[in-house]
């Protein structure tokens, strides 16, 4: 079995069509987001802040800003299975306090070790997809978000289950599925935060 050197070098398995790209574009069809980037970069103020108000406070607001430069948002979250080859890796990097995700819960006053945590960042996943699942975004406007191994959707078609553990894998489904549905300029935003 070959496995590319680089994650980049799995853009070639997709059927793009080859053309001059003379510049970078300012609006994108559909833009595939890695869900726990955003969590780790949209950082809370943890002194007066719940769970719900991070995701309509923070989270939501950051999607509805990036829908400004698109029709469709995909927002993939990674899976944290027990008996996976990389919870072994995740155990090198520490741990931090169990939480319990609730909508009025606190948010923990260290953010960063809260999010060392399988089981904070996997409820926190699922809590944002549901918050996200029943906003009210303009009506034209998609967003899916991943729940373990569903897809949520938000004005959009429904869309395949998908099993894979990685975000890394599952963006590539979501590009997949946004370039059948007629979407051509796609942007990607994701960086390796486990």
């Amino acid at each position: 079995m070959f496995f590319p050197p680089s994650k980049s070098d799995l853009i070639k398995c997709l059927p793009l069509e080859e053309k001059e790209i003379h510049a970078s574009p300012k609006n994108f069809d559909c833009e595939v987001l890695d869900g726990a980037a955003i969590v780790h970069f949209i950082t809370p103020d943890t002194t007066k802040t719940t769970f719900q108000d991070y995701a309509k406070k923070s989270f939501i607001p950051y999607l509805e800003t990036t829908l400004k430069n698109c029709d469709r948002v995909d927002i993939v979250f990674d899976r944290y299975n027990e008996d996976s080859i990389k919870s072994a890796v995740r155990e090198k990097r520490g741990s931090g306090i169990r939480f319990k995700v609730q909508a009025k819960g606190k948010l923990p006053t260290k953010w960063s070790d809260f999010l060392l945590v399988n089981e904070n960042k996997e409820e926190l996943f699922q809590f944002l997809a549901k918050e996200i699942e029943s906003h009210k975004f303009e009506e034209h406007k998609e967003v899916l978000v991943t729940f373990g191994s569903k897809v949520l959707t938000v004005n959009a078609p429904k869309m395949q289950t998908c099993s894979h553990e990685e975000a890394d894998s599952r963006i590539f489904i979501h590009i997949m599925e946004s370039l059948d549905e007629g979407n051509n300029c796609i942007l990607v935003r994701t960086v390796d935060t486990d």
